[in-house]
């Protein structure tokens, strides 16, 4: 369940009995989702006061799930370099695509290689024109929260991507790892420019780093909603996905990276201010001030304050202000 207006506020419960209570929400016009896992969704825009507290919503059911996949089974490990950033992506064309332009990607899924101690993984996908094979118009990143070791992850996006027709899509997962270990390939056949993509500063196949790979063990859910999803603005309201990447991160230079990668979604054309907080609330340095398009968008912040000199280690906020509503992402500076 979630609300958004000024702030966003969210509620996840694992039983069913369809009452929830959110407390501390204060009085306002709020954009509501809630989501069931078995694909089952209701929005509204309602009115909080003193009066008016209790939120009554029905759910209705998208239809059934295609998956697109190019195999299935974890059969072999992944590994390079400790301490390196990897993209896994498989590519769906519009052979594959064929009949669901209007559908949409609501989940993707994968095995971890590795636990959340020892990597961070963000879902990505990359949108691209036929043919693209060095794709670079991300629209879609996702930080996956606590995990273990070779955990069959199923994520809902918080926010499902259109499928548009003559694009294809490139999906998967970002992984920052400090043993090497990326991802899970089958036994299978590498189905050629599709099944087995690797980012690591540029792009390359699995069989650049393998004889004979198979495939990315990564699933694409799609869904296909009802013909109100379209003109359904609402669920275009939802969270940012403010991410950053690497975090914590070391701007000395003796670390993975000097600066962190803050990344951020836009639903709609709209004015961005983005700062930089520290834990006084006190304005560190701001980032973004500009009117900006719809979609993925990503800036750096290298440890500095608006005077160019470094800042101390410790905790920091990222804020971005953007339409009338604002997301806080912690950030961790160590050196």
């Amino acid at each position: 369940l979630t609300l958004a207006g000024n702030n966003i506020y969210s509620l996840t419960i694992d039983n069913v009995n369809g009452n929830f209570e959110l407390p501390y929400v204060p009085s306002g016009i709020y954009d509501v989702a809630a989501v069931w896992e078995d694909y089952y969704y209701a929005f509204a825009q309602i009115e909080i006061n003193a009066e008016n507290t209790v939120i009554e919503m029905e759910l209705e059911n998208w239809s059934d799930e295609n998956l697109l996949f190019y195999a299935e089974d974890p059969d072999n490990l992944f590994e390079g370099n400790i301490w390196t950033n990897y993209e896994a992506m498989v590519r769906y064309t519009q052979d594959e695509l064929v009949g669901l332009t209007g559908s949409v990607i609501g989940k993707v899924s994968f095995y971890t290689p590795t636990n959340s101690d020892s990597c961070a993984i963000y879902v990505k996908i990359y949108e691209a024109e036929p043919d693209d094979l060095t794709p670079t118009e991300v629209i879609y990143e996702q930080e996956i929260p606590e995990f273990g070791i070779n955990e069959h992850i199923v994520q809902v996006l918080n926010m499902p991507i259109p499928i548009e027709e003559d694009k294809e899509y490139w999906i998967g997962y970002e992984i920052e790892s400090s043993n090497g270990k990326a991802g899970w390939f089958d036994n299978g056949t590498l189905v050629v420019d599709k099944g087995g993509w690797v980012k690591r500063g540029i792009w390359r196949q699995l069989d650049y780093y393998y004889d004979d790979p198979g495939n990315w063990v990564i699933t694409a859910h799609i869904y296909s909603p009802d013909d109100s999803f379209a003109g359904n603005e609402l669920l275009q309201q939802f969270p940012f996905n403010l991410i950053n990447s690497p975090n914590p991160f070391n701007p000395s230079g003796s670390g993975r990276s000097p600066a962190t990668r803050i990344s951020y979604q836009l639903a709609r054309s709209t004015e961005v201010v983005l700062n930089i907080y520290n834990l006084k609330g006190q304005r560190i340095r701001k980032l973004v001030d500009d009117i900006q398009e719809t979609g993925h968008h990503t800036t750096v912040w290298d440890g500095r304050d608006k005077f160019g000199k470094a800042v101390s280690s410790g905790i920091y906020f990222a804020r971005i202000d953007a339409g009338g509503r604002s997301e806080t992402r912690k950030l961790m500076l160590i050196k």
